[in-house]
């Protein structure tokens, strides 16, 4: 039998092994920091249809993000675009869970990220004169 004395030291070991150790820090955020390369597929509502590819550039500080992308060409309804560039806004990091914006709040974009690889769900509102449409549909990005 153990001594009362020695119960208490065994209790703090205990807890101390079942909390894994002293680490405090929660869970470490995923790293976006770098060059992707990202499509869009089955972007789609409003009875119209459309693609996106393009190349992005992140930078990466605490749970924010921000960068550029460019090469950008978007396809709808059997239509290509020229080449185009713009801006990864309000890009944030929750874990391993993503979202971002391209240039507007407009271009919404959720997903997580595993590894080199990145997707999720995507939501577009476009709007032109007194009409709205929105599209929805996925995004893939890998490094």
């Amino acid at each position: 039998m153990l001594p009362l004395r020695s119960v208490p030291i065994i209790v703090v070991a205990a807890s101390l092994f079942a909390c894994g150790g002293g680490d405090s820090q929660g869970p470490k955020l995923a790293d976006v920091a770098g060059a992707w390369r990202a499509t869009w597929t089955n972007m789609s509502g409003g009875g119209h249809s459309c693609g996106l590819t393009l190349a992005m550039t992140l930078t990466h500080q605490g749970t924010a993000f921000t960068g550029s992308y460019s090469n950008a060409i978007v396809a709808c309804d059997g239509q290509s675009s020229a080449p185009f560039t713009g801006t990864v806004v309000n890009g944030a990091v929750n874990g391993d869970q993503v979202s971002f914006d391209l240039d507007t709040t407009a271009l919404h974009q959720t997903g997580s990220l595993s590894g080199a690889s990145m997707s999720g769900p995507a939501t577009w509102t476009l709007s032109s004169g007194t009409s709205t449409i929105v599209l929805t549909g996925s995004w893939a990005a890998t490094r």
